[in-house]
């Protein structure tokens, strides 16, 4: 039988099961040697309530415990749980800061007497620390001293993922619709010359809509420089410039300019715009 061991060092017969549920009975303790009756014992042993009682938890035992790779995934998935709340709570710190028109980052404690000297003294850092108190992984999450997903480096990528999923809301709203563009080129406090780009459009309630699509660095401030960037805008958006009926520009010769100007250049491609 299963469940009958005999060691080789011993001369008397052990039961497994029956010792680890009934380690007081005097088979345990003695084992058996009576060999000559020893199917007459074995079939009283049988009938006795240390023998059923210890089949009955063995077998209990093997209905309701775990395998090992059971246990680590259900560990696993709790991890996995909690690191997603811990992520999605960074996410949305970034979402509600932005949304705000707050900036994310801040500038570094540099005093001795404080326990977090050198520590990022941010927006997002701040509203993580009070979102901790109901979120509890938070807190776990923010000790760790790497992938905490809060770097300057994700932190920029998360924004950018974010305008993108944006501007194609925004596409959606007026694709296959008529539109008009304004385009504004100015230099920004770094001396850098930037180009607004702007949309606007009429829906089926003949609403009016103007939405802004974004501020592009220019290599120049040649029409062509613009007109290039223009057309790489409009792809980006998936509009075309066969729907485009109307401009709207500054006085700037390069803008308006009747022969060179951008507005001259877009007429030519496209003379109802």
């Amino acid at each position: 039988r299963k469940h009958i061991i005999f060691p080789k060092s011993w001369k008397r017969l052990i039961l497994l099961q029956l010792a680890l549920v009934s380690p007081t009975s005097n088979i345990c303790q003695a084992g058996f040697s009576n060999w000559q009756k020893a199917k007459l014992k074995f079939s009283k042993h049988e009938q006795s309530g240390f023998h059923k009682n210890a089949v009955e938890m063995v077998t209990n035992f093997h209905k309701n415990k775990k395998s090992i790779g059971g246990i680590l995934s259900a560990e696993y998935e709790e991890e996995r749980n909690d690191n997603r709340k811990a992520l999605m709570a960074i996410l949305t710190s970034m979402q509600f800061l932005s949304r705000q028109g707050l900036s994310l980052r801040g500038v570094y404690i540099n005093n001795e007497e404080n326990a977090e000297s050198g520590e990022l003294n941010s927006n997002l850092h701040q509203l993580l620390r009070l979102r901790a108190s109901d979120i509890p992984m938070l807190t776990t999450w923010l000790k760790k001293s790497q992938d905490k997903f809060t770097s300057t480096q994700i932190q920029n990528e998360v924004m950018e993922i974010m305008a993108h999923e944006i501007l194609r809301k925004i596409a959606s709203r007026f694709s296959g619709r008529k539109f008009s563009v304004m385009v504004h080129e100015s230099t920004d406090i770094s001396n850098t010359e930037q180009l607004v780009f702007c949309v606007r459009y009429v829906d089926d309630d003949l609403n009016t809509h103007e939405e802004f699509i974004g501020m592009h660095n220019l290599e120049s401030t040649s029409a062509a420089s613009i007109i290039n960037t223009i057309e790489d805008i409009m792809l980006r958006m998936s509009i075309q410039l066969k729907d485009c009926r109307g401009q709207c520009y500054d006085g700037a010769s390069s803008m308006a300019g009747y022969k060179t100007g951008v507005a001259t250049s877009l007429l030519s491609k496209e003379p109802r715009a």
